[in-house]
């Protein structure tokens, strides 16, 4: 008997939590700086405390600096953190130069959020797939694929925010392509509020945006006049949420911002901050590079080399169906259409990156995990493909199975945090 899609599916993420929660737990230490950062803004707000505002130069011609508040990315992953710590009862307070090590109850309660978002992407991305396709293998293997993903499993027990800003986005996806199930005209609304508690989760959030609203405007299933009023109706869902939430925080949290504009403009000019006087010195980010180069940095975009170098396949193809169908004015099949979705959540985050790295910008790692989903659904249009031979498909699929774990045992010493 064939195990339901619904069992598969609650399988995935299940294992995949409770995989995650014990390499986050062995040591129980924080791994990187940055979650010693947003732990201790999560308790700062636990315990009520913000950080003057003479320690901030907002409107002023001196840049801002950094403060234990982390006042230069939205809250609301750190609020979650602090709602954890509370409910958990660990009210401990330790300073941000301090330990790095710290009881595995407090590390799992700050860590939590990771765990619960990392885990509920898998179904959200089945769901996309599912919405888009009506092709259930399909969707299977596209939350397969995001599972086997290092660079996705390793911020999905790491405490840092962009799992959450995704988790967010993908809500935004689910919702947007399974409006069908929901009352006529709500999902673009209710798309724009999850892309606003994406915004929330992190600043760089925006960047999901772009490709819902460039899909929707080419080949949403309104009519053309309809649609760029549907694309005001997301705008202003999402304007409204970030606003109301960051001026929410400034006042009640008692931030040193007047307004949530001051806070914009502070994390604006603090980020300005982040620029390298001879472009980092570092290879890329260059979609091109990273494709077409194997190295350390290379391998770096998703921890995956299988899944990146398919979309040396798969882009091509979408970018191709993509042009037709503009040109033409046709209709795309379903699986067309997550072809062409997938090209734009890729090249969108890709494109900025680039921007970013020649703009002098320093780019993290993390910063790619938006294109991790791509990946996943371009994979898995790949090995669906009935016109591939049998053995071809199942090599493609091996191949990511086999990229996952020799990521672990020869790829990137960040790996080897956990």
């Amino acid at each position: 008997m064939t195990p339901r899609p619904r069992t598969l599916l609650l399988i995935l993420a299940l294992g995949f939590a409770a995989s995650n929660i014990v390499l986050a737990l062995i040591p129980p230490s924080l791994s990187f700086w940055d979650e010693q950062v947003y732990n201790y803004a999560s308790e700062l707000i636990l315990h009520g405390e913000s950080c003057p505002g003479v320690s901030l130069a907002v409107g002023a011609s001196t840049l801002p600096i950094a403060v234990p508040c982390n006042y230069e990315h939205t809250p609301l992953v750190k609020l979650m953190g602090a709602l954890t710590l509370y409910s958990f009862g660990n009210l401990e307070k330790v300073t941000p130069s301090g330990s790095l090590a710290m009881r595995i109850e407090s590390l799992f309660s700050l860590r939590l959020v990771q765990f619960v978002m990392g885990a509920l992407s898998i179904p959200l991305l089945y769901s996309i797939a599912r919405s888009l396709t009506k092709n259930t293998r399909l969707a299977l293997l596209s939350a397969l694929f995001l599972c086997l993903d290092p660079l996705y499993a390793l911020f999905s027990r790491t405490d840092y925010l962009d799992i959450p800003m995704l988790f967010f986005g993908l809500c935004a996806y689910a919702t947007y392509f399974g409006e069908n199930r929901l009352p006529r005209g709500s999902a673009y609304a209710i798309s724009g509020v999850f892309l606003g508690l994406s915004f929330l989760c992190k600043e760089t959030g925006l960047a999901l945006v772009a490709p819902l609203l460039i899909y929707h405007v080419l080949f949403g299933q309104a009519p053309r006049r309809r649609r760029f009023l549907d694309v005001v109706v997301v705008l202003v869902s999402l304007a409204t949420v970030s606003i109301v939430g960051l001026q929410l925080y400034d006042t009640f949290a008692a931030t040193p911002f007047s307004t949530f504009a001051d806070q914009i403009e502070y994390m604006f000019q603090y980020s300005n901050q982040l620029i390298c006087p001879n472009l980092c010195n570092f290879p890329g980010p260059n979609p091109w590079y990273f494709l077409l180069t194997y190295n350390y940095w290379m391998v770096e975009v998703s921890y995956n080399p299988v899944l990146l170098w398919s979309a040396i396949i798969w882009v091509p193809v979408g970018a191709i169906l993509m042009e037709r169908a503009i040109r033409k004015r046709e209709q795309l099949d379903g699986e067309s259409r997550l072809l062409v979705f997938s090209l734009l959540l890729f090249a969108v985050t890709m494109t900025e990156n680039e921007l970013l790295y020649l703009a002098g910008r320093i780019v993290w790692v993390w910063y790619f995990l938006p294109a991790v989903p791509a990946l996943a659904l371009g994979e898995a249009y790949l090995v669906t493909r009935l016109a591939l031979p049998v053995w071809l498909r199942i090599l493609l699929g091996a191949a990511v199975v086999g990229g996952y774990f020799a990521a672990y045992f020869i790829g990137p010493a960040m790996l080897m945090y956990d």
